[in-house]
């Protein structure tokens, strides 16, 4: 039982200075960290603080705890500094990139069929295809609504 404590101990304190090495190398690069994002430096604090806490969770299945606590930890420090909020906002924002590209291919596909059509094609067939092709410009032009 005392020789099981001292491994246990042995490996904690050389994850410790692994970690402390990892961390110096980290904060003391090349660069200096002030070139890395604030983002950057939590999503890798959070990433060694999992990776600890999984080693102290279970360091008999530290092959297994450990890089799921420094993914969790990576995953759970970027949430807590970005927040729920910014997530969402970005999340409106690429939703509105897709309907934005979608109606941009829509638009060209109307505009093709106006470009294709024969010269004596019907003036009602011709007015509808305008119609909707101005309609898709119009919704890829208004602003995004604003919810509080």
């Amino acid at each position: 039982m005392q020789r099981n404590r001292i491994q246990t101990l042995e490996a904690l304190d050389q994850v410790s200075w692994e970690t402390l090495d990892f961390m110096r190398r980290i904060f003391h690069a090349p660069d200096g960290s002030e070139g890395q994002s604030s983002e950057g430096l939590v999503a890798a604090l959070g990433g060694v603080v999992g990776v600890l806490a999984g080693y102290v969770y279970s360091p008999a299945d530290f092959t297994l705890t450990g890089p799921l606590g420094g993914a969790l930890g990576i995953l759970f420090g970027i949430f807590l500094r970005r927040g729920p909020r910014r997530l969402f906002i970005e999340w409106r924002v690429q939703n509105r990139e897709i309907e934005d590209g979608a109606r941009a291919r829509q638009a060209a596909i109307f505009l093709d069929q106006l470009r294709s059509l024969p010269e004596d094609a019907p003036y009602e067939v011709r007015e509808e295809l305008w119609s909707a092709y101005r309609n898709v410009l119009r919704e890829l032009s208004r602003p995004p609504e604003r919810k509080s």
